[in-house]
């Protein structure tokens, strides 16, 4: 069994163990060595997780937090077996992923809107910018996806104040964080 194979294996014991943590660490890992294209929606699951932790810690272990974790390691499985399919379809040494080429965007638009406070419009913005660039369509994406799943819940009043704050906080960090990237910082 070669490295990334072991590595795979052990991704799985931690998912199956709850151990998401260490297996949102080695899923990165392994993406950033293997599959470069997969690291943004690693970095989602990330970031949707410590929003679980977060709410967890908040308001208890009820059945939605249990649920949404169920759900969490159900897309853990998945990305571990698509990026495992990728290492499959790599040649033998892993791409560096600083040859990647950069391109430059001027994000001086995006800031205006996340400075309004219209997370909305932003992340359509960026959809829009980063078309050419998969890497960070992916985590435009991804991030529309959940301003979706927030916006439907507060509209439909089906999770608590508490829970919708942070999810919207952890929506506007990762915001920040991908123009940040954008920048190059």
């Amino acid at each position: 069994m070669n490295t990334a194979e072991q590595a795979y294996e052990s991704i799985l014991l931690a998912i199956e163990n709850n151990r998401l943590s260490e297996a949102l660490d080695q899923l990165l890992a392994l993406a950033a060595a293997y599959s470069p294209s997969r690291e943004a929606a690693v970095r989602m699951q990330r970031s949707e997780f410590n929003a679980l932790e977060e709410e967890s810690l908040m308001m208890g272990d009820g059945s939605s937090i249990r649920e949404r974790r169920s759900s969490l390691k159900l897309q853990l499985f998945r990305l571990a077996d698509a990026i495992k399919k990728d290492v499959q379809a790599a040649p033998t040494t892993p791409p560096a992923f600083s040859d990647r080429p950069k391109r430059q965007y001027d994000t001086t638009a995006l800031r205006a809107l996340f400075r309004l406070g219209q997370p909305g419009p932003l992340i359509r913005q960026l959809i829009t910018l980063t078309d050419g660039d998969r890497v960070f369509y992916d985590q435009a994406l991804l991030l529309e996806q959940r301003w979706k799943a927030v916006s439907d819940d507060e509209q439909h009043n089906t999770a608590s104040l508490e829970s919708i704050t942070v999810r919207k906080n952890q929506l506007n960090k990762d915001l920040l964080e991908l123009i940040r990237e954008m920048e190059g910082v």
